[in-house]
């Protein structure tokens, strides 16, 4: 099994999916809030488990909106591969 890959503009998408700004991200991801400043401007190289430890944070941002809500609502994020990417957009 490959795992997917993730590019710094996965996280970037991810944080602004979940309205998440830098320190909550980095404290979601249980790294360093410079950690994900290195990342997005590409100065460190992108840990392989982070498309899946992104697929997690946008889980359980579904699960808080939905004990928030009450209710069961739509999955508001698409998961894609595009070119070996994993791609989001909101649904």
């Amino acid at each position: 099994m490959t795992l997917p890959i993730a590019t710094s503009d996965d996280l970037l998408s991810t944080m602004r999916v979940c309205g998440f700004g830098l320190t909550e991200m980095a404290d979601r991801l249980c790294v360093n809030p410079s950690t994900i400043t290195n990342w997005r401007a590409n100065r460190t190289e992108l840990p392989r488990y982070l498309a899946l430890a992104l697929m997690e944070v946008l889980a359980e941002r579904r699960r808080e909106l939905d004990q928030f809500i009450g209710d069961e609502i739509e999955p508001f994020v698409a998961y894609e591969r595009c070119g070996g990417a994993l791609t989001y957009r909101a649904v």
